[in-house]
C-alpha cells in the first residue's frame, strides 16, 4: 500500500489549478502509484479567496497563515506557487521545519536567494524540486532515452525557443510578472527558465554564456480589484499606467561544459504564438 503525503500548497492562482489536477491525476497514471498526494490545505491571501480554491481544487481545508501551515506537523510536502519575491522565505522556512519542498519556477528572484534556499533544503536532507513541467512531456522522455542510448552520437548543438505573445499588446494590465522587485526578470525567469532546463536536462551544464535582452512596452495599465491579471485579459488604453522595469525577450548563445554550443531565445511578445516551446538537438 502507497503512503499518502499531506500536501499544503501555498497559493491558489494560474499554477496552482494546475498543480492541483496533477495530483489529483498522478496516481492514474503512474501506477502503481510511489505514493499517494492528499490535497490537505489550500492557502492564499484571504479567507474568501483560499475557500473558493479550497472547494475548486479539491483540498480538505483552507487557510491564509501560510508560516502556521507550514510549521504542521500532519504536512509532509509544501508546494510554493506564489509570486516569485516569496519563495525563498517560504521555502527556507519549510525547510527548516523538515518539509519536503516543490517551488514554481523561476527558483528566485537572484543567485543569493537560490543559493539561501538550496543551503536550506541541503541542512535540513529534504527533497526539493523546481516544477520544471515540460521534462514530463513524452517527447522530453523520448528525446532524453535517444541522447543516453548514443543515438545521436556526440551532441554538437542545442537550439532552443520559448515564444508567446500573452504580453505583445502594450495596454495588457501590469501584472506582478513586470515588476521586477517581484519577479526579478521577466521573459528569462518566466519562460526562458523552461529552456534553461531542457538545455541543461538534454545536453549538460552550461559553462558560458554571451546574452541580450530587450524591453518593448515601457508601461502598462494600472489594475484595480486586488486580482492579478495576465496579459491575455482585457485590454484598456485609458488610465493611469506604471513602468514596466523587466525584459520582454532574450536572445542568448551558450557554450556547455562538454563542447557543444547552443542557443536560446525566449519572448513574451511574439504575435501569434500562444505557447511554443521547441528544441533542436543535433549530434
Amino acid at each position: 500500500m502507497s503512503k499518502t503525503y499531506n500536501i499544503a500548497m501555498i497559493g491558489g492562482g494560474f499554477m496552482g489549478k494546475a498543480h492541483a489536477a496533477a495530483y489529483a491525476a498522478m496516481p492514474m497514471f503512474f501506477w502503481p502509484a510511489p505514493g499517494i498526494p492528499h490535497r490537505k490545505v489550500l492557502v492564499d491571501l484571504n479567507a474568501a479567496s483560499a475557500e473558493e480554491g479550497r472547494q475548486r481544487f479539491g483540498f480538505e481545508e483552507a487557510s491564509t497563515d501560510w508560516r502556521a501551515v507550514v510549521a504542521r506537523p500532519d504536512i509532509d510536502i509544501v508546494d510554493i506557487v506564489t509570486p516569485n519575491d516569496s519563495h525563498a522565505e517560504i521555502a527556507i522556512a519549510a525547510a527548516k521545519a523538515g518539509k519536503h519542498i516543490i517551488c514554481e519556477k523561476p527558483l528566485a528572484r537572484t543567485v543569493e536567494e537560490a543559493k539561501a534556499m538550496l543551503d536550506a533544503v541541503q541542512a535540513a536532507n529534504v527533497i526539493h524540486m523546481v516544477a520544471f513541467n515540460y521534462r514530463r512531456t513524452p517527447a522530453v522522455a523520448l528525446a532524453r532515452k535517444y541522447i543516453e542510448e548514443g543515438r545521436i552520437g556526440k551532441i554538437l548543438n542545442f537550439r532552443g525557443t520559448y515564444l508567446q505573445d500573452w504580453s505583445a499588446d502594450p495596454n495588457g494590465p501590469l501584472s506582478w510578472r513586470f515588476s521586477k522587485k517581484i519577479a526579478g526578470s521577466g521573459a528569462v525567469g518566466d519562460i526562458g527558465t523552461h529552456v534553461v532546463d531542457m538545455a541543461r536536462y538534454l545536453v549538460g551544464e552550461v559553462a558560458s554564456v554571451n546574452a541580450m535582452t530587450q524591453t518593448y512596452n515601457k508601461t502598462r495599465p494600472l489594475q484595480s480589484g486586488g486580482v492579478d491579471k495576465l496579459g491575455a485579459s482585457d485590454k484598456s488604453g485609458h488610465g493611469p499606467r506604471g513602468d514596466v522595469d523587466v525584459d520582454d525577450e532574450v536572445l542568448t548563445m551558450m557554450r556547455f561544459e562538454n563542447g557543444a554550443i547552443g542557443s536560446l531565445e525566449a519572448t513574451r511578445n511574439a504575435y501569434g504564438r500562444n505557447n511554443y516551446l521547441t528544441f533542436e538537438i543535433h549530434g
